[in-house]
């Protein structure tokens, strides 16, 4: 600690986090998967409790503002319904976070 009071973490920590418990691995989607969804799993533990975002190429994926037939929040998961190369291709980033939308 370099200035004011030490922090307090772990689960008795008043306020912590967020800490990843686990982070979206990396996935290679085929045309010809029969599964026409991608499923990227993000969750991490804080005081009180994360909201979660996504970034896709480093752009937000507005996933609260619009209604979206292709992404979809279930959890801190992104899940992506009948994926298109031009529309989804991408890198994928999670992020946790302790803040207001």
């Amino acid at each position: 600690v370099l200035f004011g009071e030490p922090r307090i973490f772990g689960d008795d920590a008043t306020g912590y986090g967020p800490i990843f418990e686990e982070e979206p691995l990396d996935i290679v989607y085929t045309k010809e998967s029969p599964d026409r969804r991608i499923s990227m799993n993000c969750r991490a533990r804080a005081n009180p409790a994360p909201t979660y975002r996504w970034r896709r190429d480093n752009w937000e994926i507005k996933l609260m503002e619009l209604p979206n037939e292709h992404y979809s929040l279930v959890g801190g998961n992104l899940i992506i319904n009948n994926p298109e190369e031009k529309k989804h291709a991408g890198t994928y980033v999670c992020v946790p976070c302790v803040c207001s939308l």
